[in-house]
C-alpha cells in the first residue's frame, strides 16, 4: 500500500466516524450539548504532524493542563472549600462575670439615690408627726389660758350686762362662741387619728451578687442580658413602691394636719380678729354714752386683744404665723384676695383700704423658707 492509499484511507475513516457520531440523537437536551463540547475539544487533537494527520499528543497534554488549572480555580471559589477544616463549630467567647459587675455597679448607684428619696420621705412624715403631736400640747394649753380669761373677765361682764345689756351681751355670745369652737377642736384631736410613734426609717437592700448569678447559670449572652434586664426592673419597681407609700403617709400626715389648722382652728381666730374690728367703733360710743362704765368697758372690749395675743403666741409654737395687710400697702395677689373694691381719694388705686381677714403661713419642713397655707381678704381701692 502506498502512502497516498494510506492517507486516503485514514481520511475516510475519520469522516466516517464523524458522520456516525452526528447521526446519534441524544436523549436529553444536555446530552446533545455534551456530544457538542466534546467535538468541540476533540477537534484540536487532530492536526497535521510531520508524520501526516494525526492525534497532536502535545495539544491533548496542554489541554489536560488547563482543565486541571480551571478545576482548581473553582475549588477555590467553592463556598465549601472556604468552610474550615476543622469539625468543631468556633463561637465567640462570652464573659458573664464582666455583665454582672456591670450591673451591681449601676444597681449601687440607682440604690443610693432611691435611698435618699426614700429618707426624704420619712424625714417629712416625722416632721409633720412631731408637729401633730405638739399641736395636742399646745391646744390644751391654749384652752386652758382661754377659760382663764373669760373666768377673770366674768365680773366686769356681769356689771356691764346690768348697766348696758343691750351693747354687752352680743359680744359675750361671740366670746362664748369662740370657746365653744376651741372646746370641739381639742376633742377633735383624738379622730384625727395621730400617730403616737414616730416611723421609722427603712433601708433598701441592694441586689445579691450571689442571686444574680444563680439566675444566670447556664444562659447565652443574649438570654444572661435579658435576666439582667429583668432584674433591673423588678429591683426599680420594688424600690419605688416603697418609696411612694412613704410619701403618700407623709402627704397624708402633712394634709391632715393643715386641714386641722385651717379648718378647724383658723375660723377660731377669725371670729375674735372680726369681733375686734366690730367693737373698736363701739367701744368709744358706749365710753362717750357711758362715762361712769369707761374703765369696765375698757376692760371689757380689750379681752379681745388678750384672746388673739394667746393665739399668735400659740401659733407660733406649731411655725404657724399670720401675715398681715396694713391700710395704704401694695395689693399681694400672692396672700390676698379683694373681697370688696372701694373708692378712698386719700389713697392710690390697688392700695389696700382694709384688712377683713389675716393670711398664714407655715415654715417649711427645713425652717428655711414660708409658704402661704391661707389666703387674707381684704379691700382694694378703686378709684374712678
Amino acid at each position: 500500500m502506498t502512502d497516498d492509499d494510506d492517507k486516503i484511507r485514514k481520511e475516510a475513516s475519520r469522516a466516517n466516524d464523524i458522520d456516525g457520531m452526528s447521526q446519534e440523537q441524544p436523549s436529553e437536551q444536555g446530552e446533545v450539548e455534551q456530544v457538542g463540547e466534546q467535538q468541540e475539544t476533540n477537534e484540536p487533537f487532530f492536526a497535521e504532524t510531520n508524520q501526516g494527520f494525526g492525534i497532536d499528543f502535545e495539544a491533548q497534554e496542554a489541554f489536560a493542563d488547563k482543565q486541571q488549572s480551571s478545576a482548581d480555580e473553582n475549588d477555590l471559589d467553592s463556598p465549601v472549600s472556604s468552610m474550615p477544616v476543622t469539625t468543631e463549630e468556633k463561637t465567640d467567647s462570652f464573659d458573664a462575670s464582666s455583665v454582672v459587675d456591670d450591673f451591681l455597679k449601676i444597681d449601687l448607684e440607682q440604690l443610693d439615690q432611691e435611698q435618699k428619696e426614700l429618707d426624704t420621705a420619712y424625714h417629712e412624715h416625722t416632721y409633720w408627726q412631731l408637729k401633730s403631736n405638739t399641736i395636742c400640747d399646745v391646744l390644751g394649753q391654749l384652752q386652758e389660758t382661754f377659760r382663764a380669761i373669760l373666768d377673770g373677765i366674768l365680773p366686769v361682764y356681769q356689771r356691764l350686762a346690768s348697766a348696758i345689756p343691750d351693747s354687752i351681751t352680743n359680744r359675750y355670745e361671740g366670746i362664748m362662741l369662740c370657746k365653744k369652737m376651741l372646746d370641739r377642736a381639742v376633742k377633735r384631736l383624738s379622730p384625727l387619728d395621730l400617730d403616737a410613734e414616730l416611723p421609722e426609717a427603712a433601708r433598701l437592700d441592694p441586689i445579691q451578687e450571689q442571686s444574680v448569678r444563680e439566675r444566670i447559670t447556664g444562659m447565652e449572652k443574649q438570654a444572661c442580658e435579658k435576666a439582667i434586664k429583668s432584674l433591673q426592673r423588678e429591683q426599680r419597681v420594688g424600690h419605688g413602691r416603697h418609696i411612694s407609700e412613704a410619701q403618700n403617709r407623709a402627704r397624708a400626715v402633712e394634709k391632715q394636719y393643715l386641714n386641722f389648722i385651717d379648718r378647724t382652728l383658723l375660723p377660731i381666730i377669725d371670729g375674735l380678729d372680726e369681733g375686734r374690728r366690730l367693737s373698736a367703733k363701739a367701744g368709744s360710743e358706749l365710753i362717750e354714752q357711758h362715762p361712769e362704765q369707761a374703765i369696765d368697758i375698757e376692760h371689757w372690749f380689750g379681752i379681745y386683744n388678750e384672746l388673739i395675743k394667746q393665739f399668735d403666741e400659740t401659733f407660733a409654737k406649731i411655725g404657724l404665723y399670720p401675715r398681715m395687710a396694713m391700710r395704704g400697702d401694695d395689693m399681694d395677689y400672692e396672700a390676698f384676695e379683694p373681697l370688696d373694691v372701694e373708692e378712698d381719694p386719700a389713697l392710690e388705686n390697688e392700695q389696700v383700704k382694709e384688712m377683713l381677714r389675716r393670711a398664714y403661713e407655715f415654715e417649711s419642713t427645713d425652717g428655711q423658707a414660708r409658704y402661704i397655707i391661707r389666703t387674707g381678704q381684704v379691700v382694694v381701692v378703686r378709684n374712678a
